[in-house]
C-alpha cells in the first residue's frame, strides 16, 4: 500500500478489482483508512505514441490484422488512453482495409503513411503439421 498523503491510502488488489472505466473517463477506485468507502478519482489519461510495422497475419484458415505495436495500441486504448499509431501500410487493398480497421478501433491514424511503391505487409503462418 501507498499514500497520497492525504491519509488516504492506495489498495492495489482492490483498484484492480473495483475498476470501472467509461470511453472518456477512466477511474480508479480509492479506499479511506478511516472509513472504509471507495471514493472515485478521476485519472488523466495518458497519450500514448506505438511505433512499428502493421502487418496481416496469414493463417492457414484466417487472415488477421496484427503486429506487436498495433496490438498494444489497441489494448492501450481499450483502457482509455488515446493512442497515435506511427506506422505505414501499402496502397493497396489490405492496405485501405487496414486503414478501415485501425480506425474502428479508435486509434489516431494521422502518422500511418501510405506507400505508393511498398505492400502492406504480411506474415504468413503454416500449420503445424
Amino acid at each position: 500500500m501507498g499514500s497520497d498523503g492525504s491519509g488516504t491510502f492506495f489498495n492495489f488488489n482492490d483498484c484492480h478489482r473495483k475498476r470501472c472505466q467509461t470511453r472518456q473517463t477512466p477511474f480508479l477506485q480509492w479506499q479511506s483508512i478511516t472509513t472504509g468507502y471507495y471514493q472515485p478519482v478521476r485519472e488523466h489519461p495518458k497519450s500514448v505514441a506505438t511505433v512499428g510495422e502493421v502487418l496481416w497475419d496469414i493463417f492457414p484458415n484466417s487472415i488477421r490484422l496484427g503486429g506487436a505495436p498495433l496490438n498494444f495500441g489497441v489494448h492501450a486504448r481499450r483502457l482509455g488512453h488515446p493512442v497515435y499509431l506511427v506506422s505505414a501500410v501499402g496502397a493497396d487493398d489490405r492496405g485501405r482495409e487496414a486503414t478501415r480497421e485501425i480506425a474502428a478501433f479508435d486509434l489516431d491514424t494521422t502518422f500511418l503513411e501510405t506507400s505508393a511503391t511498398l505492400p502492406t505487409g504480411t506474415n504468413t503462418l503454416a500449420s503445424g503439421k
